[in-house]
């Protein structure tokens, strides 16, 4: 194989990472895998427990990424062969982002099963999609 020599960047060229998107003279803007593999889920929920909590009672590993917003910390994983993901962006509320894979249709059932499986149930939901709406409407508060 011929050995090919690629340039350095360019001097006026910002990380690909950097925000805002778009405005430096870099051709290439990097996105995070965390956020493009989000493409594929719609938040179902916000939770009101820790995300440390989540991670440690399903034993999962927290990704590192970005989005225009900042910083994210997630999951994507399975129960029961339903895709699940959570995200943690930080939030004034620190609620925990719960979202389900686009083609799942029986939402309730899938917030349940999640539920289930973080050995709770939906005391622990601070908002829940009204399928009817298609928005998140809170959710009363533990009395």
């Amino acid at each position: 194989m011929a050995e090919i020599e690629i340039p350095g960047p360019e001097q006026d060229w910002q990380p690909a990472v950097e925000i805002p998107y778009y405005t430096g003279k870099n051709p290439a803007y990097q996105q995070s895998l965390l956020v493009v593999a989000s493409w594929n889920y719609r938040i179902v929920a916000y939770l009101r427990v820790p995300m440390e909590a989540v991670v440690q009672r399903l034993r999962l590993t927290l990704e590192h990424g970005w989005d225009d917003l900042g910083e994210v910390e997630g999951a994507a994983f399975k129960v029961k062969g339903v895709k699940f993901m959570v995200c943690y962006q930080m939030s004034p509320e620190q609620l925990v982002d719960l979202a389900v894979e686009r083609a799942h249709e029986d939402v309730n059932g899938a917030v349940d099963l999640f539920l289930g499986a973080l050995g709770t149930d939906r005391r622990a939901l601070a908002y829940l999609l009204n399928q009817e709406t298609d928005h998140l409407e809170p959710v009363a508060p533990p009395q």
